[in-house]
């Protein structure tokens, strides 16, 4: 995929093309000359196979309040499980470097560095809100939001209330897309080191819109750790 779609893909208009049906044909003829299987697949499998290991990949590092594992289906009209699916493709083939075991240990691993950068992240822009250009009360935001799961609405009023500085709605809405935004600044270095995933500029918009997930999943353990 990477050999002959690197060389054919196009941007247009700042986004990259999915590969042709042509391409699709030529991925899957290169893998059954590289595999030692005599079951030969065709560009949709090639297709499907690629399309639920990124799924996988992006509900894994950023998760929409869910738990990703090894033995869940892959979709509703789906029995195999990732394990299975693993098991059955990755054997004897270029995948094979890609074995389940050591994959999923380093995705644990990953999702415990993501979840301890991302505390160290809140706590330091919630300490010195002005460093990041935040609100004061950035802070009572953020916990209202992901901790409470109340609405921008009821937040304003809230704040309000509670230390008499007026706060509308709008300025909930711009505070939030501000802390995406920095935190999605501050990710893509921070994860090319530490995760080495090479992250470019132009994926802070895609992370920026991924950080909301992991925001409510941290403030939601966090209640849950403290409960207990």
């Amino acid at each position: 995929y990477k050999e002959i779609y690197a060389q054919a893909k196009i941007k247009t208009d700042g986004k990259i093309q999915e590969p042709s049906p042509e391409i699709w044909q030529k991925i899957a003829a290169a893998y059954n000359s590289d595999s030692h299987s005599t079951i030969k697949i065709n560009s949709a499998t090639i297709t499907r196979w690629l399309q639920d290991a990124g799924q996988a990949i992006f509900d894994y590092l950023f998760p929409q309040g869910k738990t990703i594992s090894l033995q869940q289906p892959f979709g509703d009209e789906e029995s195999s499980t990732r394990e299975e699916m693993i098991e059955d493709t990755l054997h004897d083939t270029p995948w094979q470097q890609l074995e389940a075991a050591e994959n999923f240990r380093e995705s644990q691993q990953n999702h415990q560095k993501i979840l301890a950068w991302l505390g160290a992240e809140i706590s330091q822009i919630c300490q010195q809100p002005q460093q990041a250009k935040l609100h004061p009360q950035i802070q009572l935001i953020l916990e209202m939001t992901y901790g409470l799961g109340l609405g921008q609405v009821a937040i304003a009023a809230k704040i309000t209330e509670i230390t008499t500085v007026v706060i509308k709605q709008y300025q909930v809405s711009r505070e939030l897309d501000k802390v995406y935004r920095h935190l999605a600044k501050k990710f893509l270095p921070w994860a090319t080191e530490n995760l080495h995933i090479p992250f470019q500029s132009h994926d802070r918009e895609v992370i920026s819109k991924a950080i909301e997930p992991w925001l409510t999943y941290y403030y939601q353990t966090s209640a849950t750790t403290q409960e207990d």
